[in-house]
């Protein structure tokens, strides 16, 4: 029997001044058997300048919301293709 699982991924890099600082990444997986799994663990960050991240840690928690608003939409826009309800 065939299963077809469907994923899409994000990739993120925050850089201060030219500098990576922060790199993000999320992978999002519809289950057609368990719409309920669909987010492989949320989003990954690994810190790749520690002393740019504490100075500018403000902003990049800002820029860490905005890829999370992203990884949302592209879990709504996989959730609606597979037509499962979302609740609000």
């Amino acid at each position: 029997m065939l299963k077809i699982t469907k994923s899409r991924s994000l990739q993120g890099t925050i850089e201060i001044e030219g500098v990576p600082v922060v790199q993000l990444s999320a992978s999002i997986t519809i289950d057609p058997d368990d719409f309920s799994v669909y987010n492989n663990g949320g989003v990954n960050r690994t810190i790749l300048n520690t002393d740019l991240y504490r100075k500018n840690i403000s902003t990049i928690r800002q820029e860490i919301n905005e890829f999370e608003d992203e990884v949302y939409l592209m879990e709504d826009e996989l959730l609606t293709a597979a037509k499962v309800e979302i609740e609000e």
